[in-house]
């Protein structure tokens, strides 16, 4: 395993590593093509190693392991030149007294002239004791992996209990948007609409026939209906593109391969990526990119730190960017 964690360390490095050193020198990338570009850099980061540990022959490497079982065959009358013959191929110096025309030849000789025991030849299995330092760093990455993954789990927990009060939107102006936002992201299954007290931005949570959008309480009182559209139309977007999923897989990985820095880069270029994506797509539905400006800006000021951004994909949590005075979110179409 830790042949294993030693290699992706390695090729996650390099991929990751220029992966983000290509798309800082390539600002102006699309996001689709900047979200590709991390998705099969994370992909290949994961498949190397496999195929590395799996098929050694197809990427050589001298990266070896002590604490193996060595298989060492005796050494008898039978097979006595075969040894000597490894041994001069494995010391160049003694081959001029070993490989010549006379020693082939009574080699030759004595495997004709001997018979050969039918029984097969006795195997020495040498044990080598394991390495003690690779037993305690495979325990270590057992326990950092196990303490992540017990963190990320808690901290989901607690974010899903404030909002255990959550109470279905029952306005059927607002609910008629939704349908039509659905439709429009060719969604099979209704979305289930909530709203909380304890969010300052909206969330999009769960996947299917659970598939969820809670919004803060106070958009519905102070929004007007065209920025409400704006909210609904970007939390869609995250269901339309199985956000909520590919967060949780990502937080997944970061806490098993706690000991790589580039995964929370990775991460956080990725949910940001997102964020915009579904700015446009809302702002495409609407038709109206000033009302989704505006309904970032506001929310933009709502956020508390119960939401929790790297826990649930939401809204106006990546880096506004003021324009003339007025602060709002790089909006770019699909």
């Amino acid at each position: 395993m830790l042949i294993w964690l030693y290699s992706f360390f390695v090729q996650s490095t390099l991929f990751l590593g220029a992966t983000w050193l290509l798309l800082k020198c390539l600002p102006n990338i699309q996001l689709r093509a900047r979200e590709m570009a991390w998705n099969t850099a994370i992909l290949a980061a994961l498949i190397g190693p496999t195929i590395h540990v799996a098929m050694p022959q197809l990427l050589p490497t001298s990266w070896h392991l002590p604490g193996s079982l060595a298989l060492t065959p005796q050494a008898t009358p039978a097979n006595q030149s075969t040894f000597q013959l490894a041994a001069a191929a494995a010391q160049p110096e003694m081959a001029p007294n070993l490989l010549n025309a006379a020693y082939f030849q009574n080699a030759q000789n004595a495997s004709i002239t001997r018979p050969v025991p039918n029984q097969t030849q006795p195997v020495a299995v040498v044990a080598i004791p394991p390495n003690p330092w690779i037993q305690k760093l495979t325990w270590m990455w057992w326990l950092g992996a196990a303490l992540c993954l017990a963190s990320f789990g808690w901290r989901l927990q607690r974010f899903h209990y404030l909002l255990r009060n959550r109470q279905p939107v029952l306005n059927p102006g607002i609910r008629l948007m939704l349908d039509r936002l659905r439709l429009a992201a060719q969604l099979p299954r209704p979305v289930r609409l909530t709203y909380s007290n304890n969010l300052g931005s909206p969330v999009a949570l769960g996947v299917g026939r659970n598939a969820e959008i809670c919004l803060p309480e106070r958009a519905l009182m102070e929004l007007p209906a065209e920025q409400i559209h704006a909210m609904l139309g970007h939390e869609i977007a995250h269901h339309m593109r199985r956000d909520p999923v590919h967060l949780v897989l990502l937080n997944c990985l970061q806490a098993v391969f706690f000991f790589q820095p580039l995964l929370r880069i990775a991460r956080a270029d990725m949910h940001q990526t997102a964020e915009q994506q579904c700015d446009a797509w809302g702002a495409e539905q609407t038709g109206d990119r000033w009302s989704m400006a505006r309904c970032l800006a506001s929310v933009a000021t709502w956020l508390m730190p119960a939401d929790a951004g790297d826990l649930a994909v939401g809204m106006a949590r990546h880096q506004p960017t003021s324009h003339r005075g007025v602060t709002h979110h790089r909006i770019q179409r699909r």
